[in-house]
C-alpha cells in the first residue's frame, strides 16, 4: 500500500491493488505518517482527529439533539410566540369556564311564603286575583257525624274578616266581635274594622294600599244574592262558546253576559260564588274574561258507593279506608304553585269552620287562626338543578371555547416549518447531511412537548374554577387526556398541510381557520346526535 501526500488533506488517498480507494485505510496510514513526522508536515495539521469520528447512530442522535436545541433557541429569541401559545388558550378556556361559573354558584333559595298575593300584577294594582267556589250541598243535608264540617260554614268563613288564606288574620284572639256572621255579634255590625286590628302582613295586600278605607263589620256578612230556595238561572252568567275550524278556534256570543255576583275581600281577592251553575262550562267559557283567575274549590260532593254514616261512632281507623264527603280543589298550572296555594285556601276555610262549630273556641275568634303555606327548598336541590341546567345548556358552549382556545396552538407550529422551507434553510441543512427523518421527528417531538405547556395551563385554569363536572377525580384525567389527544391528532395534520403554503403568515391563518371549522363542526355534530338520540320523534 502506497501513501501519497498532497498539499490538501482532502487529497490524501490510499490505493489498493485493484485500483479502488479505501478511506479508512487512508486515514489510518495518514495518522501513522503524521505520528512519525511528529506533526512537522503542514498537511498533518489539516487531517481530522480519528478518535472524534462516531458511528451513524451517534451522528443521528447528535442531529436530533441539535434540532431540538435550535428550536429552543428560536423560542427564546422570539418569546412572543410562546406567550401567544400560552395566553390565547388560557383566555378562551377561562371564558368557557366562566360560562358555567354562574350556574355553579350555589345559593340556597330563601323560604317562600305562598298565597294568592303572588298572582297579583303589581304593574296594574287595580286588577286583583280572582278566586271562585261552589257549594254542591247548598241545601245542607243533615248528618249525625261529629267529625263532619258543614259546607255552609266553610263558605261563610270565606266572607269573614280574614278572607281567604292567612295573610290578613285577626291580630287579637279575644276580638270575638270581629266575626260578623256569628249571631251574638249582631250588636257590633256598625263597628269599624281598620288595618290595626289585623296582622302586619295584611298591609301588603292590595286592599291595604293608599286608598284603603275602613269598613263596617256588616260588610263582612254572608251575601244573600238569591233566596236559598230559588233556582239560579244558569244561562245569565256566562257567554255561549263553541269551537269551529276543526277545533282550532273558539267563538263566544257577543256581547258577553253579565258576570256572576262577587265580592272584594279584605285581602284584595275577588271571590265569585258559582253555586248552582254548570261549573265546568262557566270556567271554560269565561277563561278570556279573567286574566288572574288561577283556581278555587268546590265542596259538598258525596261518594255514592260509600254508605251513609260510614265510620260514624266506630273506630276512626275506618275513615282511613274510605270517605263519603269530598271536596275538589281547582287550579290552573299556568300559575306557579297554584295547586298548593288553593289547597291551602280550602284548608283554611275548613279550619275556621271547624273552630266555629266547636264550643270550646267560643271565647276566641276563628279568624285569628290560619295555616301559612311556606315552601322550603329541598337541601341541595339548587346544586342539582344548577348542574343539570349547565349540562343541558352550557356544555356545547364550553366545548366550543375549549376547541377555539386549543386550535391556536397546533396552528402556530406550521409557521416555523413553512418559514424554514421558504427561506431555503431546510435545503441547506439537507445538503450538509441532515437526515430528513431526523428533521421531522425532532420537530414533531418539540411541537408535542411544546403543546403540553398550554395543556398544563388550561388544566390549571379548569382546576381553579373547580367545576365538579370537570374537576372530579374521575373526570379531570379524562379532560387532560382529551386535550392531549386533540393536539396529537391535529399536529400531524398541520405538518401535512405545511407543504401547501409558501408564506408562513398565510399558513398560520389558514390552519387556524381549518382547526376552528373542524373543531366547532364536530362539537355541534356530536351535540345534534345526542339531541336526536334523546328525542325519539326526531330520530
Amino acid at each position: 500500500m502506497k501513501i501519497s501526500c498532497v498539499e490538501r488533506a482532502s487529497d490524501v488517498t490510499s490505493t489498493t491493488g485493484d485500483g479502488s480507494q479505501d478511506s479508512s485505510s487512508e486515514l489510518d496510514d495518514a495518522d501513522s505518517y503524521c505520528t512519525s513526522k511528529k506533526m512537522a508536515d503542514p498537511i498533518c495539521l489539516q487531517l481530522p482527529d480519528v478518535k472524534y469520528l462516531h458511528s451513524r447512530a451517534i451522528i443521528l442522535l447528535q442531529q436530533y439533539f441539535w434540532i431540538l436545541w435550535k428550536r429552543y433557541r428560536c423560542v427564546t429569541r422570539s418569546w412572543k410566540t410562546l406567550v401567544s401559545q400560552l395566553l390565547l388558550p388560557a383566555v378562551f378556556v377561562a371564558g368557557g369556564m366562566s360560562i358555567a361559573l354562574p350556574s355553579m354558584i350555589y345559593s340556597a333559595s330563601p323560604p317562600l311564603e305562598m298565597s294568592t298575593f303572588q298572582f297579583v300584577n303589581l304593574s296594574t294594582p287595580n286588577k286583583s286575583s280572582t278566586v271562585y267556589y261552589s257549594n254542591e250541598d247548598f241545601y245542607e243535608t243533615p248528618y249525625n257525624d261529629s267529625c263532619y264540617v258543614n259546607t255552609s260554614s266553610m263558605v261563610t268563613s270565606l266572607y269573614g274578616v280574614p278572607g281567604i288564606g292567612s295573610d290578613c288574620l285577626v291580630a287579637n284572639l279575644s276580638d270575638t266581635w270581629l266575626d260578623a256572621n256569628w249571631p251574638p255579634n249582631k250588636p257590633f255590625l256598625d263597628q269599624i274594622v281598620n288595618a290595626s286590628m289585623l296582622i302586619d302582613n295584611c298591609k301588603w295586600r292590595l286592599d291595604f294600599g293608599e286608598n284603603f278605607k275602613a269598613k263596617q263589620l256588616r260588610e263582612f256578612l254572608l251575601p244573600d244574592y238569591l233566596p236559598p230556595t230559588a233556582k239560579r238561572p244558569e244561562e245569565n252568567y256566562y257567554p255561549n262558546c263553541w269551537c269551529e275550524r276543526r277545533g282550532s278556534a273558539l267563538f263566544c256570543s257577543q256581547p258577553p253576559r253579565e258576570n256572576r255576583n262577587h265580592r272584594t275581600l279584605v285581602s284584595g281577592d275577588e271571590l265569585f260564588d258559582l253555586t248552582g251553575l254548570p261549573f265546568r262550562d262557566y270556567i271554560v267559557n269565561t277563561a278570556n274574561d279573567f286574566d288572574l283567575r288561577f283556581g278555587g274549590f268546590s265542596v259538598g260532593f258525596e261518594k255514592k258507593n260509600v254508605p251513609v254514616g260510614y265510620g260514624v261512632n266506630v273506630s276512626s281507623n275506618l275513615r282511613l279506608l274510605a270517605v263519603r264527603h269530598l271536596s275538589k280543589v281547582w287550579f290552573n298550572n299556568r300559575a306557579f304553585h297554584a295547586m298548593p296555594i288553593f289547597l291551602n285556601m280550602h284548608n283554611n276555610a275548613l279550619l275556621r269552620a271547624a273552630l266555629r262549630s266547636n264550643g270550646d273556641f267560643n271565647t276566641v275568634n276563628p279568624g285569628a287562626f290560619g295555616i301559612t303555606l311556606i315552601n322550603h327548598p329541598m337541601e341541595g336541590s339548587t346544586e342539582v338543578i344548577s348542574v343539570a341546567k349547565m349540562m343541558q345548556s352550557n356544555d356545547v358552549l364550553i366545548a366550543v371555547f375549549l376547541v377555539v382556545g386549543m386550535s391556536f396552538v397546533p396552528a402556530s407550529f406550521v409557521y416555523f416549518l413553512v418559514s424554514e422551507r421558504a427561506s431555503l434553510s431546510l435545503h441547506i441543512q439537507w445538503m450538509a447531511g441532515l437526515s430528513s427523518i431526523i428533521y421531522w421527528i425532532a420537530n414533531l417531538t418539540w411541537d408535542l412537548l411544546n403543546y403540553c405547556l398550554p395543556v398544563a395551563v388550561c388544566t390549571f385554569i379548569i382546576w381553579i374554577f373547580n367545576i365538579p363536572l370537570y374537576t372530579r377525580a374521575e373526570n379531570l384525567g379524562g379532560v387532560v387526556v382529551l386535550l392531549l389527544m386533540y393536539g396529537l391528532s391535529t399536529t400531524p395534520l398541520v405538518y401535512l398541510m405545511s407543504f401547501c403554503f409558501d408564506e408562513p403568515s398565510n399558513a398560520y391563518i389558514a390552519m387556524i381557520i381549518l382547526n376552528l371549522f373542524t373543531g366547532i363542526c364536530t362539537c355541534f355534530t356530536s351535540y345534534l346526535l345526542q339531541v336526536i338520540d334523546q328525542m325519539a320523534s326526531l330520530a
